[in-house]
């Protein structure tokens, strides 16, 4: 049988001995009025039990409930055929009688007086029933669930419900089935707040939920351990320390999977960004939030070149924690992913200037930062780009063709000469500059003094 802890046992037993007791079971059966061949069956049927006649017992029953025409008399026969049952133990076709007593004449008698013999039937003797099973003794406690199941739809709002759903709980946490366990926990917690069991649940759930994944950790099962927070995390947050949990999920991603490989050689990355997508998402202003958004935007700069979605989770991190102590590397991370997403669009004006001001203003509010060197390079980065920006234009209008435009690509050399002189790009401006025509009749005049240009 499965046994509960000492504080466990005392808490069920002291509710289920107040609540219930050993009397409700032997309360008298209510009859009415019927004919004399009745009364006479009910006279032999109640002897037969205190007797302790149980089959004689039965048969008397079982002829009363077919031959009765009153729902009375034929409910008080099913629950004699419970009790008789019961005696010859037969204790899960005594539940059966009990059932169908409660399903087909509820409104003849008070459901606790069938649900109170289910109840101690199942709690003594169908509980850890030893079933031969592949050549061993197995625990079958099927039947044990079932009759629990029914005492909670059939009685929910009695005292023995939420008795019974614990129970339920603990009988599935006892065969390892953990999620099921957690289902039944929740809802006993949903359905019966303030209840004497109330804290023993919530340790049952906590435990059901969390030992497994915490078990995992320790034996190095990272992804699997994941796999078992995620589903703790999304199903029942509000049973569990969310900030603990959440916190391991980011130590798991930050010092196992990042940039590590498995034994075949894929990467764990993916998995790093998904965890700390999960973790931004269900807590982003958690302690673990901020850092969590901010490594996956890294990660997917670094890692998965999309700069795209680095700019996008970096920008959304600088506008829910403008203050972090993270601030000044998402914002450089930031001035990255933008300048690397400009040189894929041929220099994108845009890009670069919202590159330039993000330095602008990390030099602002960061001035004591460790990263100034990388900041200064990055500047000069996207002066390069924009001067390579001018530079194309320039090559662009200086073509021979329909868009022949030697006074544009003038404008666009002399303004990449002025700005940007110290750039990589300067030198093969001059050259472009010096080989435009400079009379405004030739520039005037398509392919007037080009050369083709190599």
């Amino acid at each position: 049988m499965i046994r509960l802890s000492a504080k466990n046992l005392v808490g069920l037993w002291a509710a289920a001995l107040l609540v219930c007791g050993f009397q409700a079971t032997a309360a008298k059966l209510k009859w009415v009025d019927e004919t004399p061949v009745i009364h006479q069956l009910i006279s032999r049927a109640e002897t037969a039990l205190k007797r302790r006649k149980f089959r004689a017992a039965f048969r008397y029953f079982r002829k009363i409930e077919k031959k009765s025409r009153r729902r009375q008399n034929r409910a008080a026969a099913l629950l004699g055929q419970g009790r008789s049952l019961r005696g010859r133990r037969s204790y899960y076709q005594a539940c059966l009688k009990f059932k169908r007593a409660v399903d087909n004449y509820a409104n003849c008698f008070p459901p606790e007086e069938a649900l109170h013999p289910e109840f101690l039937i199942a709690i003594n003797h169908l509980e850890g029933k030893r079933k031969w099973s592949w050549y061993r003794f197995r625990e079958d406690n099927s039947k044990a669930l079932k009759v629990y199941a029914h005492i909670v739809s059939a009685g929910p709002d009695t005292k023995l419900a939420p008795l019974a759903l614990y129970r339920t709980g603990m009988i599935l946490r006892a065969g390892k089935k953990n999620r099921q366990a957690a289902t039944k926990f929740a809802l006993f917690l949903d359905r019966y707040p303030g209840h004497e069991l109330d804290r023993e649940t919530r340790q049952n759930l906590t435990e059901v939920l969390l030992k497994k994944a915490w078990n995992f950790r320790l034996r190095g099962k990272h992804s699997r351990a994941y796999k078992e927070f995620k589903f703790a995390v999304d199903n029942y947050p509000g049973y569990i320390p969310l900030e603990q949990v959440l916190s391991a999920e980011y130590q798991i991603a930050l010092d196992h999977l990042e940039f590590k490989r498995t034994w075949l050689g894929f990467s764990k990355t993916p998995l790093a960004i998904r965890i700390y997508a999960h973790v931004n998402k269900r807590g982003p202003y958690t302690k673990t939030g901020p850092p969590a958004l901010y490594r996956q935007g890294k990660l997917l700069l670094e890692s998965r070149k999309d700069y795209e979605g680095a700019a996008e989770k970096l920008e959304l991190f600088l506008t829910r924690h403008p203050r972090h102590e993270l601030s000044g590397d998402a914002r450089l991370d930031l001035v990255k992913a933008l300048l690397e997403n400009a040189e894929d669009f041929d220099g994108d004006a845009g890009l670069v200037r919202r590159a330039r001001y993000e330095l602008a203003r990390f030099k602002r509010l960061h001035p004591g930062h460790q990263r100034q060197v990388e900041a200064a390079q990055l500047l000069a980065r996207a002066r390069n780009c924009e001067a390579k920006r001018l530079l194309s234009l320039g090559r662009f209008y200086r073509r021979r063709g329909a868009h022949y435009r030697p006074h544009a690509a003038r404008r666009y050399l002399q303004e990449l000469l002025e700005k940007y002189g110290d750039t990589l790009a300067a030198p093969q401006a001059r050259k472009l500059l010096a080989r435009l025509p400079k009379n405004s009749k030739a520039m005037a005049e398509p392919g007037t003094g080009m050369e083709k240009e190599e």
